[in-house]
């Protein structure tokens, strides 16, 4: 009797270490899949990690440790009152959705690809919520002449709230994609010399585009299809 009940405790412990393992492989392809949220820890932030800098491609600057994939959620909030805050990329970065908002009395707040590519294959926005109608958010390319790009997949909203004017930048040689339907609200626009060099609407479908400020949106160069 004891040999059977060593047989069966030995087969009952393999089959739950079995359905340990197949728990955990489960659990790393959904991380894998479906991908984490990743909120901006960096400078600007309301609190920045130890050792946080303005690097978008540097882990430190992100929850988790970990810089955004192609299969996270982006967050950044530029919630620092005290501060005129720039991110940066230093190579290019592949994100899924991107929420960018500016909730402290910051002059400005800006998001600067410079020679990189930014890919946000999900759903995008840009507004402004700090109660200071001086406050600014700027999304392109800083540089007079660096070649950088954002390629936006899908839906993309900008300046809705109306609270503080989101401007799309850039230079001559820089590039905005739009892939989706594309909706500037009453506070999105462009900065005189500072237009995106070319504007891109290359949707597989029927795109909508809604722009809602008497003030004009310049691109120096637009292709459409």
């Amino acid at each position: 009797m004891s040999k059977i009940y060593y047989l069966f405790t030995k087969n009952k412990t393999v089959y739950s270490l079995k359905r340990t393992l197949l728990f955990l492989c489960i659990c790393f392809i959904s991380s894998s899949v479906f991908g984490q949220l990743r909120t901006w820890k960096g400078l600007g932030s309301a609190t920045p990690n130890s050792g946080a800098t303005s690097n978008f491609n540097y882990g430190g600057n992100w929850s988790g440790n970990v810089a955004p994939t192609a299969t996270d959620d982006v967050v950044i909030d530029f919630a620092d009152n005290n501060l005129t805050s720039a991110i940066d990329l230093t190579s290019d970065a592949v994100i899924k959705n991107l929420t960018i908002t500016v909730s402290g009395n910051h002059q400005s707040g800006t998001l600067n690809v410079g020679s990189n590519t930014l890919t946000v294959n999900g759903v995008a926005s840009a507004d402004i919520s700090s109660s200071n109608p001086n406050t600014s958010l700027s999304i392109g390319v800083t540089s007079p002449s660096l070649a950088g790009a954002i390629d936006f997949k899908s839906d993309a909203t900008f300046g809705l709230s109306n609270k503080g004017f989101v401007y799309l930048i850039g230079n001559v040689n820089s590039k905005i994609i739009f892939r989706g339907n594309l909706n500037l609200g009453l506070a999105a626009a462009t900065v005189a010399n500072f237009e995106p060099g070319t504007g891109v609407f290359d949707g597989i479908s029927i795109q909508n585009y809604i722009h809602s400020n008497t003030t004009a949106c310049n691109f120096n160069n637009l292709i459409i299809g």
